[in-house]
């Protein structure tokens, strides 16, 4: 006997039907081969069926779930979970039939479940969880309590109202359709218009899914975000149902941001610095461009399963749900490859720049992780495509603007300013040889100071380890000679003060060069005379005065002391007082002092109170 499924196949590979011709035509051998089938022995070992509750199991905590509402579809992101929503609704054969999808999306986890009530109450249900697929009926149906299940989406088990069917291959013919007790299969009469409902219900979902690619955005509220928030037991992550009690704890998402400096949240960084800003999520599942591709997909489903249900529709009772149950899963599947292709979770309308786990729209950039509030957090985006800085203790991803530089945590550099070792440099600075901030493109600096464009690096003295900005015209050796004279292209003598003389530099005021030696005096006939001997051009003894051009020695007599006394003109002058102050050649009383009395300008002995200048 052939197999309806081989032909199938075959008969689409062949090209000489259409998808539909197909269907039906394999529909109507399936019909033969039922009307045949034998009926199994009772006590056929099977395979049981479903889930084991899993209790008392505490669902983690999630975020505060973002939802956007599309005509009829319902976008929800959970960190790294996702949920897609569609439902739609008709009149026909004299009842309110709803059709609703729900896409589910985890890491691990592909879950899509397709649902049909009559009047509010769910007839035809069909879901894939992963490699599972079931599908389960309700009364209006005629066939009592029946759920098909398949945990490879290869064999099938279940129960047909109530009785266990043995496992047997999706997709094998009807003549190996065996109950466990060994009966024949039930005969039930399904609620009038039933299959008709179902199908017009599936052909308003492919036309009304347009709907989400076209119709205005708004927020979903609170009560739609919780529903579609956690998985079902049909998506539970650990593949059982949950003993919940009530619906999971939602975690508000809030951004926080410290300043990574405190003293600066009062008054603004230097030189153009800005706090970087926290990452976005972004949405781009909820473009049109998305949602149309997504319903594009949802409509090639719909066209799919009512050609199946079509071709179907030649059987009567379990066989036609037989050959419904295995033509979707078989023929048209969930239609994860044509979602997938959206963008779940690569590059696609529905994802144009993949971001850990989450998605960025053009121009932004994924700049990294965020676990801000989330126990499952996934990557932010930076708008207008910035650039990342960092995460701060709070595990808040941070950006820059487009082209700005993060120069520490939190901090960013606007773009055409130079970072110099982490400085934000003023707007027309640049990094100096140093790595500081200084004027100019290309400036020099030395020790920490900023030099005049055009100046070089040097020492102060051999001694010195500290390097000054330098005309190059003012180098001396190794040295920095601004303001003093070179020696022999070596040895600078600094300053106003300090002369060259012969291998060295003589210092102090007054000081002058005789016979290359320093002299702190005059220089006469190559000898250096101290500056109290000089008396023209001969240098006198020690204790000799200078009179009238000549050295004199002077004699003091046993009563007086030797007194060098100031002169107003001239050099000073030894002589003989009784007292020790002396002044412009005359010997001083007790209690005056030699200065010039600034009550008449005149230089001499004067009482201290009455100096103008001492000298």
């Amino acid at each position: 006997m052939e197999h309806w499924f081989d032909n199938l196949v075959r008969n689409l590979a062949s090209g000489e039907y259409s998808r539909r011709d197909a269907i039906k035509g394999v529909a109507a051998l399936a019909a033969s081969q039922f009307a045949h089938s034998p009926v199994h022995a009772a006590g056929r070992t099977h395979e049981q069926t479903g889930h084991s509750a899993q209790k008392n199991r505490e669902a983690p905590p999630k975020p505060t779930p973002l939802a956007l509402n599309i005509g009829p579809c319902t976008l929800v992101r959970n960190g790294l979970e996702r949920t897609r929503h569609f439902q739609t609704s008709i009149e026909s054969q004299g009842k309110t039939v709803s059709i609703s999808e729900t896409r589910y999306r985890a890491p691990g986890i592909k879950s899509t479940q397709m649902s049909i009530s009559f009047d509010g109450g769910l007839q035809f249900q069909v879901a894939w969880h992963n490699n599972q697929f079931s599908m389960t009926l309700g009364p209006a149906l005629g066939l009592g309590a029946t759920t098909l299940i398949s945990k490879d989406r290869k064999t099938i088990t279940g129960r047909i109202d109530g009785r266990e069917i043995a496992p047997m291959a999706m997709g094998q013919h009807l003549g190996t359709l065996y109950f466990v007790d060994g009966l024949q299969p039930p005969k039930l009469t399904e609620s009038p218009g039933a299959r008709i409902a179902i199908a017009d219900a599936i052909v308003a979902a492919g036309r009304d899914a347009k709907l989400c690619a076209t119709a205005p955005r708004t927020k979903a509220s609170p009560d739609e975000r919780r529903s579609l928030a956690a998985p079902s037991e049909e998506h539970d992550p650990h593949g059982g149902t949950s003993n919940r009690g009530s619906s999971p704890r939602l975690l508000p998402m809030s951004w926080h941001v410290r300043s990574p400096n405190e003293n600066w949240q009062t008054s603004p960084p230097p030189n153009g610095v800005y706090f970087a800003t926290p990452g976005t999520w972004e949405y781009p599942e909820g473009s049109a461009e998305c949602q149309l591709c997504q319903s594009n997909c949802s409509g090639a489903l719909s066209s799919c399963q009512s050609d199946v249900q079509t071709a179907c529709g030649l059987l009567g009772g379990v066989a036609y749900y037989w050959c419904t149950a295995s033509g979707f899963n078989i023929f048209c599947g969930s239609g994860d490859d044509c979602y997938e292709s959206c963008g779940y979770p690569g590059p696609g309308p529905c994802c144009p720049i993949p971001c850990q786990g989450c998605c960025c729209s053009p121009p932004s950039t994924c700049i990294g992780p965020n676990s801000a509030g989330f126990v499952n957090g996934c990557g932010v985006c930076c708008p207008g495509g910035g650039t990342s800085c960092g995460t701060d203790d709070t595990g808040t991803a941070l950006c820059c603007r487009t082209g700005d530089t993060c120069i520490e945590l939190g901090l960013c550099c606007p773009k055409g300013q130079v970072v110099c070792q982490g400085q934000c440099c003023p707007p027309g600075w640049g990094c100096s040889n140093e790595g500081i901030c200084c004027p100019g493109v290309q400036p020099t600096s030395c020790s920490g100071t900023c030099c005049a464009s055009g100046s070089v690096c040097a020492h102060f003295s051999t001694n010195s380890t500290a390097t000054t900005c330098c005309k190059p015209s003012d180098i001396c050796g190794s040295l920095c000679c601004a303001g003093g004279s070179c020696l022999n292209n070596t040895t600078c003598c600094p300053g106003q003060f300090s002369i060259p003389c012969g291998d060295k530099c003589c210092f102090g005021l007054g000081t002058t060069c005789c016979n290359s030696e320093c002299c702190f005096g005059q220089c006469i006939n190559g000898t250096c005379c101290p500056t109290l001997q000089v008396c023209g051009d001969v240098c006198c003894a020690a204790g000799q005065n200078c009179s009238g051009g000549k050295c004199v020695t002077v004699s003091c007599t046993q009563f007086q002391i030797s007194c060098i006394s100031p002169m107003l003109d001239g050099p000073p002058q030894t002589i003989c007082c009784r007292t020790p102050t002396c002044c412009n050649g005359q010997c001083c009383a007790p209690k005056t002092v030699c200065c010039t009395n600034r009550n008449n300008a005149i230089f001499g002995c004067t009482p201290k109170a009455d100096c103008a200048v001492n000298r």
